[in-house]
Protein backbone atom coordinates (compact mmCIF):
# COMPACT_ATOMS: atom_id res chain seq x y z
CA UNK A 1 0.00 0.00 0.00
CA UNK A 2 3.21 2.44 0.75
CA UNK A 3 4.41 1.23 -3.00
CA UNK A 4 7.32 -0.13 -1.65
CA UNK A 5 7.04 -3.36 -3.73
CA UNK A 6 10.93 -4.61 -2.94
CA UNK A 7 9.98 -4.58 0.77
CA UNK A 8 7.07 -6.83 0.58
CA UNK A 9 8.20 -8.83 -1.32
CA UNK A 10 11.09 -9.03 1.14
CA UNK A 11 8.73 -9.45 4.38
CA UNK A 12 6.30 -11.98 2.43
CA UNK A 13 10.05 -14.27 1.63
CA UNK A 14 10.98 -13.93 5.90
CA UNK A 15 7.19 -14.70 6.50
CA UNK A 16 7.36 -18.36 3.95
CA UNK A 17 10.83 -18.74 4.83
CA UNK A 18 9.48 -19.87 8.55
CA UNK A 19 6.07 -20.43 7.23
CA UNK A 20 7.23 -23.00 5.00
CA UNK A 21 9.82 -24.77 6.84
CA UNK A 22 8.39 -27.89 7.81
CA UNK A 23 7.08 -28.20 4.17
CA UNK A 24 11.41 -27.60 3.68
CA UNK A 25 11.79 -30.68 5.51
CA UNK A 26 9.35 -32.99 3.37
CA UNK A 27 11.17 -31.87 0.58
CA UNK A 28 14.84 -32.53 2.06
CA UNK A 29 14.00 -36.38 2.95
CA UNK A 30 12.32 -36.91 -0.29
CA UNK A 31 15.25 -35.95 -2.58
CA UNK A 32 17.86 -36.95 0.41
CA UNK A 33 16.64 -40.45 -0.64
CA UNK A 34 17.22 -39.90 -4.61
CA UNK A 35 20.47 -41.20 -6.25
CA UNK A 36 22.87 -38.34 -6.09
CA UNK A 37 23.06 -37.21 -10.02
CA UNK A 38 25.86 -37.92 -12.27
CA UNK A 39 28.66 -35.36 -12.15
CA UNK A 40 28.69 -35.55 -16.30
CA UNK A 41 24.96 -34.69 -16.31
CA UNK A 42 25.14 -31.93 -13.79
CA UNK A 43 28.09 -30.64 -15.69
CA UNK A 44 26.44 -30.38 -18.90
CA UNK A 45 23.08 -28.92 -17.43
CA UNK A 46 25.04 -26.39 -15.85
CA UNK A 47 26.72 -25.48 -18.92
CA UNK A 48 23.31 -25.38 -20.76
CA UNK A 49 23.90 -28.67 -22.88
CA UNK A 50 20.58 -29.44 -21.93
CA UNK A 51 18.32 -33.08 -23.02
CA UNK A 52 15.04 -30.82 -23.65
CA UNK A 53 12.82 -34.32 -24.07
CA UNK A 54 13.77 -37.36 -24.57
CA UNK A 55 16.28 -37.73 -26.91
CA UNK A 56 16.66 -34.07 -28.29
CA UNK A 57 19.83 -32.36 -27.30
CA UNK A 58 20.58 -28.53 -27.42
CA UNK A 59 23.23 -26.69 -26.25
CA UNK A 60 21.83 -23.14 -25.48
CA UNK A 61 24.94 -21.20 -23.96
CA UNK A 62 24.31 -18.66 -21.58
CA UNK A 63 21.04 -17.43 -22.77
CA UNK A 64 18.19 -20.29 -22.61
CA UNK A 65 15.64 -19.68 -25.96
CA UNK A 66 12.39 -21.14 -24.24
CA UNK A 67 10.80 -21.60 -27.80
CA UNK A 68 13.79 -23.72 -29.78
CA UNK A 69 12.85 -24.12 -33.57
CA UNK A 70 15.09 -26.97 -33.25
CA UNK A 71 12.43 -28.85 -31.10
CA UNK A 72 9.28 -30.51 -32.65
CA UNK A 73 6.17 -28.55 -31.69
CA UNK A 74 5.24 -31.91 -29.37
CA UNK A 75 8.44 -31.61 -27.66
CA UNK A 76 8.38 -28.05 -27.06
CA UNK A 77 5.58 -28.80 -24.54
CA UNK A 78 7.74 -31.39 -23.10
CA UNK A 79 10.70 -28.92 -22.99
CA UNK A 80 8.32 -26.57 -20.57
CA UNK A 81 7.29 -29.49 -18.25
CA UNK A 82 11.45 -28.59 -17.18
CA UNK A 83 11.69 -32.52 -16.15
CA UNK A 84 15.68 -31.49 -17.34
CA UNK A 85 16.47 -29.35 -14.52
CA UNK A 86 15.35 -31.92 -11.89
CA UNK A 87 18.89 -33.20 -11.34
CA UNK A 88 20.42 -29.70 -10.49
CA UNK A 89 17.41 -29.45 -8.14
CA UNK A 90 17.37 -32.35 -6.59
CA UNK A 91 21.68 -31.73 -6.34
CA UNK A 92 20.73 -28.84 -4.34
CA UNK A 93 18.55 -29.81 -1.71
CA UNK A 94 21.35 -32.72 -1.42
CA UNK A 95 24.29 -30.34 -1.04
CA UNK A 96 22.77 -26.66 -0.61
CA UNK A 97 26.05 -26.07 -2.70
CA UNK A 98 26.33 -22.58 -4.39
CA UNK A 99 27.34 -24.17 -7.63
CA UNK A 100 23.41 -25.23 -8.19
CA UNK A 101 21.64 -22.37 -6.24
CA UNK A 102 23.25 -20.02 -8.67
CA UNK A 103 22.25 -22.41 -11.46
CA UNK A 104 18.72 -22.37 -10.21
CA UNK A 105 18.59 -18.34 -9.34
CA UNK A 106 19.51 -17.99 -13.00
CA UNK A 107 17.64 -20.79 -14.42
CA UNK A 108 14.31 -18.94 -12.62
CA UNK A 109 14.96 -15.56 -13.52
CA UNK A 110 15.45 -16.22 -17.18
CA UNK A 111 12.48 -18.39 -17.30
CA UNK A 112 10.48 -15.96 -15.75
CA UNK A 113 12.03 -12.72 -18.00
CA UNK A 114 13.48 -13.98 -20.53
CA UNK A 115 10.27 -15.93 -21.57
CA UNK A 116 8.32 -13.37 -21.68
CA UNK A 117 10.42 -10.67 -23.01
CA UNK A 118 10.75 -12.63 -25.96
CA UNK A 119 8.33 -11.49 -28.91
CA UNK A 120 6.85 -14.78 -29.21
CA UNK A 121 5.80 -14.73 -25.54
CA UNK A 122 1.83 -14.01 -26.36
CA UNK A 123 1.07 -16.00 -29.64
CA UNK A 124 3.50 -19.30 -28.72
CA UNK A 125 5.40 -19.19 -25.65
CA UNK A 126 2.81 -18.52 -22.76
CA UNK A 127 0.65 -21.28 -23.86
CA UNK A 128 3.09 -24.08 -23.54
CA UNK A 129 4.13 -22.61 -19.59
CA UNK A 130 0.21 -22.24 -18.71
CA UNK A 131 -1.13 -25.99 -19.97
CA UNK A 132 -2.52 -28.35 -17.22
CA UNK A 133 0.18 -30.49 -17.47
CA UNK A 134 2.55 -27.62 -18.08
CA UNK A 135 1.73 -26.38 -14.66
CA UNK A 136 2.17 -30.06 -13.26
CA UNK A 137 5.04 -31.23 -14.85
CA UNK A 138 6.81 -28.10 -13.70
CA UNK A 139 6.04 -28.05 -9.98
CA UNK A 140 8.21 -30.99 -8.91
CA UNK A 141 11.38 -28.51 -10.24
CA UNK A 142 9.19 -25.15 -9.06
CA UNK A 143 8.64 -25.36 -5.45
CA UNK A 144 12.08 -27.45 -4.09
CA UNK A 145 13.47 -24.11 -6.12
CA UNK A 146 11.35 -21.67 -4.23
CA UNK A 147 11.41 -23.08 -0.67
CA UNK A 148 15.20 -24.34 -0.91
CA UNK A 149 15.78 -20.64 -1.98
CA UNK A 150 13.73 -19.11 0.56
CA UNK A 151 15.37 -21.11 3.15
CA UNK A 152 19.19 -20.48 1.93
CA UNK A 153 18.17 -16.97 2.41
CA UNK A 154 17.33 -15.18 -1.36
CA UNK A 155 17.41 -11.91 -0.97
CA UNK A 156 16.83 -10.76 -4.37
CA UNK A 157 13.47 -8.56 -4.98
CA UNK A 158 13.07 -9.04 -8.56
CA UNK A 159 13.08 -13.13 -8.22
CA UNK A 160 11.13 -13.42 -5.32
CA UNK A 161 8.39 -11.31 -7.17
CA UNK A 162 8.75 -13.98 -10.21
CA UNK A 163 7.81 -16.60 -8.02
CA UNK A 164 5.18 -15.03 -6.59
CA UNK A 165 3.71 -14.37 -8.95
CA UNK A 166 4.28 -17.70 -10.61
CA UNK A 167 2.23 -19.08 -8.11
CA UNK A 168 -0.38 -16.91 -8.79
CA UNK A 169 -0.81 -17.91 -12.52
CA UNK A 170 -0.16 -21.19 -11.71
CA UNK A 171 -3.12 -20.78 -9.60
CA UNK A 172 -5.15 -19.23 -11.78
CA UNK A 173 -4.40 -21.20 -15.29
CA UNK A 174 -4.88 -24.56 -12.68
CA UNK A 175 -8.64 -23.15 -11.74
CA UNK A 176 -9.36 -21.85 -14.89
CA UNK A 177 -8.50 -25.15 -17.38
CA UNK A 178 -11.27 -27.56 -15.48
CA UNK A 179 -14.21 -26.01 -14.69
CA UNK A 180 -16.02 -29.20 -14.74
CA UNK A 181 -14.90 -32.71 -14.26
CA UNK A 182 -13.52 -35.01 -17.22
CA UNK A 183 -13.07 -38.69 -16.45
CA UNK A 184 -9.71 -40.62 -17.57
CA UNK A 185 -7.65 -37.49 -18.29
CA UNK A 186 -4.21 -37.56 -17.04
CA UNK A 187 -3.44 -33.71 -16.94
CA UNK A 188 -6.89 -32.86 -14.30
CA UNK A 189 -5.14 -35.76 -12.35
CA UNK A 190 -2.21 -34.50 -11.59
CA UNK A 191 -3.30 -30.73 -11.99
CA UNK A 192 -5.78 -31.29 -9.66
CA UNK A 193 -3.13 -32.47 -7.18
CA UNK A 194 -1.31 -29.67 -8.21
CA UNK A 195 -4.02 -26.83 -7.39
CA UNK A 196 -4.67 -28.67 -3.93
CA UNK A 197 -0.68 -28.08 -3.19
CA UNK A 198 -0.87 -24.37 -4.12
CA UNK A 199 -3.99 -24.10 -2.09
CA UNK A 200 -2.75 -25.32 1.15
CA UNK A 201 1.07 -23.95 1.25
CA UNK A 202 -0.41 -20.80 0.19
CA UNK A 203 -3.71 -20.10 2.09
CA UNK A 204 -2.63 -16.17 2.04
CA UNK A 205 -3.86 -15.99 -1.75
CA UNK A 206 -7.40 -14.26 -1.72
CA UNK A 207 -8.16 -16.99 -4.49
CA UNK A 208 -6.62 -20.03 -2.41
CA UNK A 209 -9.96 -21.02 -0.46
CA UNK A 210 -12.02 -21.60 -4.16
CA UNK A 211 -8.87 -23.31 -5.40
CA UNK A 212 -9.18 -25.70 -2.15
CA UNK A 213 -13.04 -26.62 -2.81
CA UNK A 214 -12.20 -27.07 -5.95
CA UNK A 215 -9.39 -29.23 -6.11
CA UNK A 216 -11.08 -31.14 -3.55
CA UNK A 217 -14.17 -31.78 -5.92
CA UNK A 218 -12.32 -32.61 -8.95
CA UNK A 219 -10.45 -35.48 -6.22
CA UNK A 220 -13.38 -36.97 -5.42
CA UNK A 221 -14.84 -36.90 -8.45
CA UNK A 222 -11.52 -38.89 -10.12
CA UNK A 223 -11.60 -40.92 -7.58
CA UNK A 224 -15.11 -42.08 -7.88
CA UNK A 225 -15.05 -41.47 -11.34
CA UNK A 226 -12.01 -42.33 -13.35
CA UNK A 227 -11.60 -45.46 -12.01
CA UNK A 228 -13.32 -48.66 -12.72
CA UNK A 229 -14.84 -50.70 -9.46
CA UNK A 230 -11.71 -53.59 -9.67
CA UNK A 231 -9.16 -50.31 -9.70
CA UNK A 232 -8.23 -50.23 -13.09
CA UNK A 233 -7.84 -46.90 -14.83
CA UNK A 234 -10.14 -45.13 -17.39
CA UNK A 235 -7.63 -44.61 -19.58
CA UNK A 236 -6.52 -47.83 -19.37
CA UNK A 237 -2.80 -47.45 -20.00
CA UNK A 238 -0.48 -48.54 -17.13
CA UNK A 239 1.53 -45.58 -17.26
CA UNK A 240 -0.99 -43.16 -17.51
CA UNK A 241 -2.87 -44.59 -14.64
CA UNK A 242 0.06 -44.25 -12.68
CA UNK A 243 -0.18 -40.52 -13.00
CA UNK A 244 -4.18 -40.95 -11.86
CA UNK A 245 -3.03 -43.05 -8.64
CA UNK A 246 0.37 -40.91 -8.14
CA UNK A 247 -2.23 -37.85 -8.19
CA UNK A 248 -4.49 -38.97 -5.74
CA UNK A 249 -1.59 -40.76 -3.23
CA UNK A 250 0.02 -37.56 -3.40
CA UNK A 251 -3.30 -35.57 -2.38
CA UNK A 252 -3.94 -37.88 0.61
CA UNK A 253 -0.43 -37.96 1.74
CA UNK A 254 -0.57 -33.55 1.39
CA UNK A 255 -4.00 -33.59 3.21
CA UNK A 256 -2.40 -35.57 6.69
CA UNK A 257 -0.37 -32.16 6.50
CA UNK A 258 -2.75 -29.98 5.93
CA UNK A 259 -5.78 -29.89 6.77
CA UNK A 260 -7.35 -33.55 5.35
CA UNK A 261 -9.43 -33.98 2.86
CA UNK A 262 -12.75 -33.71 4.72
CA UNK A 263 -15.85 -36.46 3.97
CA UNK A 264 -13.87 -37.01 0.63
CA UNK A 265 -11.47 -38.49 2.61
CA UNK A 266 -12.48 -41.93 2.73
CA UNK A 267 -14.07 -42.90 -1.28
CA UNK A 268 -10.31 -41.23 -2.15
CA UNK A 269 -8.85 -43.85 0.60
CA UNK A 270 -10.64 -46.36 -0.73
CA UNK A 271 -9.79 -45.90 -4.64
CA UNK A 272 -6.21 -45.68 -3.89
CA UNK A 273 -6.11 -49.44 -2.17
CA UNK A 274 -8.12 -50.74 -4.96
CA UNK A 275 -5.85 -48.81 -7.66
CA UNK A 276 -2.66 -50.54 -5.67
CA UNK A 277 -3.91 -54.14 -5.39
CA UNK A 278 -5.22 -53.70 -9.22
CA UNK A 279 -1.80 -52.65 -10.06
CA UNK A 280 -0.23 -55.51 -7.59
CA UNK A 281 -2.63 -58.10 -9.17
CA UNK A 282 -1.44 -56.63 -13.23
CA UNK A 283 2.16 -56.44 -12.71
CA UNK A 284 4.63 -58.91 -14.50
CA UNK A 285 6.90 -61.56 -12.63
CA UNK A 286 9.80 -60.66 -9.75
CA UNK A 287 11.43 -59.20 -9.26
CA UNK A 288 11.06 -56.99 -11.99
CA UNK A 289 7.20 -56.67 -11.80
CA UNK A 290 6.82 -54.80 -14.86
CA UNK A 291 3.67 -53.74 -16.42
CA UNK A 292 2.37 -55.24 -20.03
CA UNK A 293 3.62 -52.67 -22.17
CA UNK A 294 0.11 -51.12 -23.44
CA UNK A 295 -0.21 -48.43 -24.97
CA UNK A 296 2.21 -46.15 -24.29
CA UNK A 297 3.01 -47.54 -21.19
CA UNK A 298 6.78 -48.15 -21.77
CA UNK A 299 9.08 -51.10 -21.73
CA UNK A 300 10.66 -49.75 -18.01
CA UNK A 301 7.26 -49.26 -15.83
CA UNK A 302 6.82 -52.05 -12.63
CA UNK A 303 5.04 -52.10 -9.75
CA UNK A 304 8.47 -50.07 -7.60
CA UNK A 305 6.35 -47.34 -9.63
CA UNK A 306 3.43 -47.59 -7.73
CA UNK A 307 5.91 -47.19 -4.41
CA UNK A 308 5.25 -48.19 -0.70
CA UNK A 309 1.56 -48.89 -0.38
CA UNK A 310 1.76 -50.11 2.94
CA UNK A 311 0.36 -46.41 4.19
CA UNK A 312 -2.96 -47.19 2.77
CA UNK A 313 -3.77 -50.07 4.50
CA UNK A 314 -4.14 -51.15 8.06
CA UNK A 315 -1.16 -52.37 9.88
CA UNK A 316 0.16 -55.81 8.90
CA UNK A 317 -1.47 -55.83 5.68
CA UNK A 318 1.13 -57.79 3.81
CA UNK A 319 3.17 -56.46 0.51
CA UNK A 320 1.96 -55.58 -1.82
CA UNK A 321 -1.27 -54.17 -1.08
CA UNK A 322 -2.56 -57.45 -0.08
CA UNK A 323 -2.49 -59.18 -3.32
CA UNK A 324 -1.13 -62.65 -4.15
CA UNK A 325 0.68 -62.14 -6.96
CA UNK A 326 0.92 -66.20 -7.73
CA UNK A 327 -2.63 -66.24 -8.47
CA UNK A 328 -4.44 -65.81 -12.43
CA UNK A 329 -6.94 -62.71 -11.91
CA UNK A 330 -10.23 -61.83 -14.05
CA UNK A 331 -9.83 -57.85 -14.05
CA UNK A 332 -13.84 -57.61 -14.94
CA UNK A 333 -14.65 -54.51 -15.23
CA UNK A 334 -11.79 -52.64 -16.58
CA UNK A 335 -11.25 -55.50 -19.22
CA UNK A 336 -8.01 -57.26 -18.45
CA UNK A 337 -7.32 -61.12 -17.64
CA UNK A 338 -4.12 -61.55 -15.91
CA UNK A 339 -2.84 -65.31 -16.50
CA UNK A 340 0.14 -66.35 -14.58
CA UNK A 341 2.12 -69.69 -15.52
CA UNK A 342 3.73 -70.56 -12.37
CA UNK A 343 5.44 -67.01 -12.46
Amino acid sequence: RAGDAEAAWLALADYHRHALAGEWQVIRERHLKHASPSATGLADLLAHRINCWHTQRIEFGPTIDWFPEALPSDCKHGFHYLHWARPAVIAFVQTGEEAYREFLRDLWRQWYYGARQDPRWREQIRHLIYTCLGVAGKWPAFLPSFIGLLQAGERDPQLLAAFYKTLLGFGRALRLHFPVFIPGVNALAVGATTLLHLARLFPEFDESPDWDRHALRLQFRQSRDSFYPDGGNRERVWGYGLMHLQGLQQAYDLAQRYGGLGRYERPILETIQRACQWYAKSAGPDPAAYFPTYGDAGTDNGLHQVGDCSRFFPPGTPAPAGVDRGQDYLLDSSGFAIMRNGA
